[in-house]
């Protein structure tokens, strides 16, 4: 077992460092080296002297078809129509209607409370 994981280790570490793609870009001067499961781009600064680098694990070709299939599947599931397909019945329950002693079960107001009652 030890063998195993000690050759997929190995197999995982030249997908991520030999280069499947190699493309230039003239107008910003970056180059991008894309391998199976990672990218790394090298190009000028913006001041000129230096040189950037920037490695993306999980932006390769084979991480970025993977990862593609999966964004699918969740947007699929988003906006499945299971809700108008299937639909549950549910048994409601009837609303109550205001019955002759509940409507006249209020108590008139007092003097008092009459001066601050707002009226609309």
């Amino acid at each position: 077992m030890k063998k195993f994981w000690r050759r997929a280790l190995r197999l995982a570490a030249l997908a991520t460092v030999v280069p499947v793609s190699i493309t230039h870009d003239d107008i910003t001067g970056k180059t991008t080296y894309q391998s199976l499961l990672a990218s790394l781009e090298i190009g000028r600064s913006q001041d000129g002297v230096h040189t950037d680098a920037s490695l993306n694990l999980g932006e390769g070709v084979l991480s970025g078809a993977v990862r593609q299939v999966i964004a699918a599947k969740k947007e699929s599931a988003l906006y499945a129509d299971s809700e108008l397909t299937s639909p549950t019945v549910r048994k409601e329950e009837p609303i109550p209607s205001p019955t002759a002693e509940s409507v006249g079960a209020e108590e008139p107001l007092k003097e008092e409370d009459k001066k601050y009652q707002i009226l609309y």
